[in-house]
C-alpha cells in the first residue's frame, strides 16, 4: 500500500523546499539489526525484551540480580521500577563484555548509516561497523587514496580519528575537495575513554574542513542514542532507542543509559562515568523532547573501577517502595 508523504528539505543555495512524494506506508523497517522491528513493538515491550535478555546473561547471574530483573520485567510498570535496579559500571561491561552476551539472538549486524539531510550525500565513515552502500563507505584506517577516489561530500568519525585527519590537512596538505556537508562527530559508549567533543575540537575541525560539526552519541551497536541539531544546543534524545537517566551522588549527576536497540549485548542501566543534565526546555530549533546538556567526565568515575559489586536480588517490597507504591 502506498501513501502520500510531505517533508521539507534544506539546500544551502535554495533554502527550504516542500517535497511531496508517494511511498509505502511502512517505509522504514529495521532489517539491519538482529532485534525486532521498532515500528511494530511498543517502547514498554522493547524494555521488557531487553530486561529478559539481560536476566539471561552471565553478568546478571554472577551479580545476583537476574531474579530481580525478571520481577521488574513481568511487573505492570517496568520503566517505573527501572531505577530500583543497580547500575553496571562501564569498565566492568567493557572488560567482561562476553559476560553480557545474550546468546539467544544473533550478533548485531552492521548498522545502516543515516544522514540527517536529504538526499544523502556520499559520506566517508572513518570507522568500521556501518554497512557499505552506494552513498556510504567505511574507512576504519582513516584517509587513503581509495577514500579520495570516492570523493566524499561529508565525513563522519570519532573525535580521535577526525583529529588525525584534521592534523594531516595542516601537516601533509591532505585535500578533501568535495566536502560540502556538515561533519558528523561520533561520541558515546563504544569509544575508548568516552572521548568527548570539546570547543577546541570544533574550532580545529572548522579550520581544517571549513564546515560546521554535529555530534552524534552512539551505543555499542552503533545505534544513535542522541544527536545534535543545527542549533547546537545539546543532544536530542532518541526515545525510540534509549532511556536516559541521571544519578546524583552528591557531587555529580552521572548519566545512566539503557539501550533498547541492541539485544545481543544488552545494556541496562549502564553507568557511563559522564556527568550530564537532562533538560526539557524547548530547543531553539523548534524540535520538542528532552536533550542532554553539559556532558563531561566525572573525576574518578565508576567506569574506572574494575570490579562490579555483587548485589543480592532486590526484594519485591523494596522495588514497590522505590516507586512509592505496590
Amino acid at each position: 500500500m502506498r501513501g502520500i508523504a510531505f517533508s521539507t528539505h534544506y539546500n544551502f543555495v535554495l533554502g527550504f523546499r516542500l517535497v511531496v512524494r508517494l511511498e509505502a506506508e511502512r517505509r522504514y523497517r529495521r532489517q539491519d539489526g538482529p532485534l525486532f522491528q521498532l515500528d511494530t513493538v511498543s517502547r514498554e515491550e522493547r524494555l521488557r525484551k531487553l530486561m529478559h535478555a539481560v536476566a539471561q546473561t552471565q553478568a546478571a547471574q554472577a551479580a545476583g540480580i537476574a531474579d530481580a530483573i525478571i520481577r521488574v520485567q513481568t511487573g505492570p510498570h517496568p520503566q517505573q521500577l527501572l531505577s530500583a535496579l543497580p547500575t553496571t559500571p562501564i569498565a566492568w561491561y567493557l572488560e567482561r563484555k562476553q559476560w553480557h552476551r545474550f546468546t539467544k539472538v544473533e550478533r548485531h549486524r552492521r548498522q545502516r548509516f543515516e544522514y540527517n539531510l536529504h538526499p544523502a550525500p556520499r559520506i566517508a565513515v572513518l570507522m568500521a561497523g556501518f554497512e557499505n552502500t552506494d552513498t556510504t563507505q567505511c574507512y576504519p584506517e582513516g584517509y587513503c587514496e581509495h577514500m579520495e577516489s570516492f570523493r566524499p561530500e561529508a565525513i563522519a568519525g570519532s573525535v580521535p580519528m577526525l583529529r588525525r585527519l584534521a592534523t594531516s590537512v595542516f601537516t601533509c596538505g591532505t585535500k578533501l575537495r568535495h566536502l560540502k556537508r556538515p561533519i558528523i562527530v561520533f561520541t558515546g559508549l563504544p569509544f575508548e575513554e568516552r572521548t568527548l567533543l570539546t570547543d577546541e575540537d570544533r574550532s580545529l575541525f572548522w579550520r581544517a574542513f571549513g564546515l560546521p560539526v554535529t555530534e552524534r552519541y552512539l551505543g555499542f551497536g552503533l545505534e544513535t542514542l542522541a544527536k545534535e541539531c543545527e542549533a547546537h544546543d545539546g543532544l536530542h534524545l532518541n526515545l525510540d532507542t534509549a532511556i536516559f537517566q541521571t544519578f546524583f551522588d552528591g557531587k555529580h549527576p552521572e548519566l545512566i543509559v539503557t539501550s533498547l536497540d541492541h539485544l545481543s549485548h544488552p545494556v541496562l542501566r549502564l553507568a557511563t562515568g559522564l556527568s550530564a543534565d537532562i533538560t526539557f526546555q524547548p530547543c531553539r530549533c523548534g524540535q520538542p523532547g528532552p536533550r542532554l546538556m553539559k556532558l563531561g567526565q566525572i573525576p574518578h568515575a565508576s567506569w574506572q573501577t574494575d570490579v562490579m559489586p555483587r548485589k543480592p536480588p532486590v526484594p519485591v517490597p523494596a522495588l514497590a517502595a522505590a516507586v512509592g507504591g505496590g
